[in-house]
């Protein structure tokens, strides 16, 4: 498919879209996704989709990610579909739009049918996952320091009413192998211990753990894995059914690009049986997924942008916007690394890190340094509440650019001389 044509089909689904149409568009777009890999931009054409206020530089794309302007506009036009059809077209036409757009997620991740579901959040996904799963008192679960805030005070949560034990592991900040980070998981599975909780890439400092070799490694125990994606998917690249992972939440708008309000779980089919539902359902199987999607009232246009945000996706190499990401990364580190009052807390090297990063200064706290880089720089960034101290988390995204991270140089040099 050439430039062109993909171009105009993306039109399509960023124009005005009626009822009639969308079934349509949704088949144009499934095209693309499976046949458009030749047809790939530059970093430098792909950052020409995105519109952002340069009144600051803003380094703090972790919180949630960028709509490019065609799923944008097609999102703003989703929104005024539903606005003016109403409960006409909720009832009538969205079951089967939600129904198109989970296949069309299936064909594009490459996940079985009965396999994932759409969330409103990574968040809720891994709520789903972990308050699902059975687990009886007595039941170890393992995480660790870089497990997201969250999601470690449900676990803690469980501990208090299911009388599970949390096993937690101290990670290294700067990994010397991958075999250390696998035997680190290894010597605290024991025979109590009924699943480890996996983080990706964390919030707090961009760390890549290993997680295939680490699933492989435990798979003979019988421990399952909850794999927190939430910062990797559409950041690097990989096949989630790959990982190995037996249950897996992702956002869909952070660095994928949808509207805020979108994330999947997936679970390996033969574990869906066992599984209990969040939130009350009596409608559906026990084998069927559905059963854990009884959420009330969903964001309709979310949904139905899911496959704009795949289309545009396309436009890029997987590699190449992983490899800009790390670039971006690199420049900055390596520009402070050697400043006296910087500790990185962020590996280099790409095996263990891509766009994410983070530091402390050790001649201010972290509050005052991201106030002082707001204020005197006009630079946003956030700081991270990490076990043995706060830190300053760095996170540009696909439309960053170089010169935004020399802005963050010359901030910390300056910053380094208080």
């Amino acid at each position: 498919m050439h430039r062109r044509e993909l171009l105009k089909t993306i039109g399509i689904l960023s124009g005005s879209l009626l009822i009639s149409d969308y079934a349509a568009a949704q088949e144009n777009a499934a095209s693309i996704v499976l046949e458009n890999e030749k047809d790939q931009l530059s970093i430098r054409e792909f950052q020409k989709y995105y519109k952002t206020d340069q009144s600051f530089t803003n380094l703090e794309n972790g919180f949630f990610g960028v709509m490019s302007e065609p799923v944008l506009n097609t999102f703003i036009e989703n929104t005024r579909i539903v606005n003016s059809r109403l409960s006409g077209f909720a009832r009538l036409d969205f079951p089967k739009i939600y129904r198109d757009a989970l296949i069309l997620t299936g064909t594009y991740l490459k996940l079985p049918s009965n396999s994932f579901i759409f969330t409103r959040n990574a968040t809720e996904a891994l709520n789903i996952a972990i308050q699902g799963y059975p687990l009886a008192e007595g039941d170890e679960v393992v995480i660790s320091q870089f497990d997201y805030d969250s999601m470690v005070e449900t676990w803690e949560m469980l501990q208090n009413t299911k009388k599970i034990k949390l096993v937690y592991l101290d990670i290294p900040a700067h990994p010397v192998s991958t075999e250390q980070i696998v035997q680190l998981y290894k010597n605290a599975v024991t025979s109590k211990t009924r699943i480890v909780h996996l983080t990706h890439i964390n919030h707090f400092t961009g760390l890549i753990l290993p997680i295939k070799e680490i699933t492989a490694a435990l798979k003979p125990s019988g421990v399952k894995t909850i794999l927190d994606a939430a910062h990797s998917f559409a950041h690097i690249d990989y096949s989630v059914t790959d990982l190995g992972a037996d249950l897996v939440a992702i956002n869909l708008h952070k660095w994928f690009g949808s509207p805020v309000g979108t994330g999947l779980l997936y679970i390996k089919p033969e574990l869906i049986s066992a599984m209990n539902p969040l939130f009350g359902d009596v409608k559906h199987e026990g084998n069927s997924i559905y059963k854990l999607t009884h959420f009330g009232t969903t964001p309709f246009a979310n949904i139905m942008t899911i496959q704009a945000a795949m289309t545009f996706q396309q436009k890029i190499a997987p590699a190449v916007k992983q490899n800009y990401l790390h670039e971006l990364k690199k420049n900055w580190i390596s520009g402070v690394q050697n400043l006296s009052a910087v500790e990185v807390l962020t590996p280099i090297d790409p095996q263990w890190s891509c766009g994410i990063g983070a530091f402390r200064m050790k001649n201010m706290d972290a509050k005052r340094v991201v106030d002082k880089l707001w204020a005197d720089h006009q630079i946003l960034s956030v700081v991270r509440n990490l076990k043995g101290g706060d830190c300053i988390r760095i996170t540009p995204q696909i439309y960053s650019t170089i010169a935004d991270t020399e802005r963050l140089i010359r901030a910390m040099t300056v910053l380094n001389k208080s």
